[in-house]
């Protein structure tokens, strides 16, 4: 299963398989997620699975999960409804930037922003006040405004800070990187 396969309107493989994804097995189908065990999933089970996930740093465990529920979402759209396959989306989505983040996998995390920031339609509604108060920050990722000031903004500015952070630790780690390749040079 791919990243790719869940964006709405997107064939499989639009995107690609994403370097964190695993790889498909056609020898070994992956099995279909029943609609008990997804709703228990993402409903009352999903705080703990989280905190159990981060605690024991099964960053990589967290990421073929996010991936199966992926493809349970998408297969249960219908379901589910508009709105609950949106949010289910935008939390897994989330979750999988928050997993490559914590497991240093910065390149990733960058791969998979620019991914979700392109091509995905995820939105969150912010008020006037909200937009005022985030300032001109928020300007970039709103996608559209209505007549009462309101504004749909991509999912994506609640973690922009995140992004920050990790471009200047990879912009360190190249320099430095560089440093010592110069000092193995000359010296």
């Amino acid at each position: 299963m791919r990243l790719a396969d869940h964006e709405e309107g997107k064939g499989a493989g639009a995107w690609g398989r994403a370097s964190w994804e695993p790889e498909p097995t056609p020898w070994l189908p992956e099995p279909a997620m029943a609609w008990e065990v997804y709703c228990r999933a993402m409903g009352p089970a999903w705080r703990e699975t989280v905190r159990v996930i981060l605690a024991r740093r099964a960053y990589e465990v967290g990421l073929v999960g996010v991936c199966r529920l992926l493809g349970a979402t998408d297969r249960h759209k219908d379901r589910l409804g508009v709105r609950a396959w949106t949010e289910n989306r935008k939390r897994l989505y989330g979750f999988s930037l928050a997993l490559l983040d914590r497991a240093d996998r910065w390149r990733e995390f960058l791969e998979t922003w620019e991914r979700l920031r392109g091509e995905s339609g995820l939105t969150v509604m912010y008020s006037a006040r909200g937009l005022e108060v985030q300032g001109r920050d928020i300007e970039p990722y709103v996608v559209a405004r209505m007549e009462s000031g309101e504004a749909e903004v991509h999912f994506l500015f609640g973690l922009a800070h995140r992004r920050e952070v990790i471009l200047r630790k990879l912009c360190r780690r190249s320099r430095a990187d560089w440093h010592r390749q110069a000092v193995v040079v000359v010296g």
